[in-house]
């Protein structure tokens, strides 16, 4: 064979090399964008398997990195912010490496870029000019916010309302998506007290605990006595926050009657529509939240905690009561 041949040979097999390398890079890119740097990181170690043992050995290393992490957020046993840290190094590492690649193997088109933004995020910039951050605050998702509110006045049964937000917290503490809210409570609540909560921590969950009657909730007065707040008074209250509020969960005896007014401005309201055993509510609420936590959607929430009732062998399964917004008032 002659030498112009070989050389042509030689020519085409590099530019197919080139050809597959952009494809890999390009997909790598899109891997990166949708949030899924293991993916990419195995998507490189099959390339340079066969291309470079080196790049593939460090590959290995930051794999098994990247998968010690996930399995320590998974477990708990670290915080957001070291998994989140930890997260960008090795993503930052990745990049590197595939910026070595482009230096390597030059292609048409601009190489990757990486540089670290003043808030402490890597911020990347790939081959077609799409930008990537990672890590620090703008990379996470606005934590939702659980306001639980409970009254417990004197010369009325008293309820187990410190248990149930015990059982509440203790179930997001071990959730999935633990991260994704925060948790206050106010106790002891008067009127004034329920509308400055709700101003100040601007909530998308609103749970009460507490006493409830046919025309209103129980809440205290100043001496720590039953002072009943009216159906139409808490309805207008939550009406002026529903463009933030996405449920009212009321957890208290009759209050169904609230749930349907306030479901007129309020999205998903839950109510009960009965005496409701103290037990029982306990369970329901956990069970709701327990879903919440994992991800599920409130419809969702609220049939899986209704089957909680029956299989903890409960009495009052059918007491609970949903009503949306866009049901009942379209």
């Amino acid at each position: 064979m002659k030498l112009c041949e070989l050389n042509e040979i030689s020519c085409t097999c590099k530019f197919i090399g080139k050809i597959r390398l952009m494809k890999i890079k390009d997909q790598i890119d899109k891997l990166l964008i949708s949030g899924r740097p293991g993916e990419a990181i195995d998507m490189l170690m099959d390339y340079a398997r066969q291309k470079d043992e080196e790049m593939y050995n460090t590959l290995i290393l930051l794999k098994s990195r990247y998968e010690k992490n996930e399995k320590d957020n998974n477990m708990g046993i670290i915080t957001r912010d070291d998994y989140q840290r930890t997260q960008a190094q090795i993503t930052y590492s990745f990049l590197q490496i595939m910026k070595d690649i482009s230096e390597d193997e030059p292609f048409a088109g601009k190489s990757n870029s990486v540089n670290v933004s003043g808030s402490g995020n890597f911020v990347f910039q790939n081959t077609r000019g799409s930008t990537i951050r990672i890590g620090g605050s703008e990379e996470r998702k606005e934590k939702e916010k659980i306001l639980f509110v409970s009254a417990g006045p004197s010369g009325m049964t008293q309820l187990r309302t410190n248990k149930e937000s015990r059982e509440i917290q203790e179930g997001l503490q071990r959730a999935n998506n633990r991260e994704s809210f925060n948790f206050e409570m106010r106790l002891a609540t008067r009127a004034k007290d329920l509308a400055r909560a709700i101003l100040d921590e601007n909530p998308q969950f609103l749970h009460f605990a507490g006493h409830g009657q046919m025309d209103g909730i129980v809440l205290e007065d100043d001496q720590g006595n039953a002072k009943t707040a009216s159906t139409e008074a808490i309805s207008n209250l939550f009406g002026l926050f529903s463009d933030t509020l996405k449920c009212v969960f009321l957890n208290s005896c009759y209050s169904e009657i609230q749930a349907r007014e306030i479901s007129k401005h309020v999205s998903f309201v839950i109510g009960m529509s009965a005496a409701v055993p103290d037990t029982t509510a306990i369970a329901f609420a956990t069970g709701f939240y327990d879903a919440i936590g994992a991800g599920r959607d409130i419809e969702f929430a609220f049939n899986f905690a209704k089957t909680g009732i029956s299989l903890e062998g409960l009495t009052g399964e059918q007491i609970p009561v949903l009503r949306c917004k866009k049901k009942n008032h379209p």
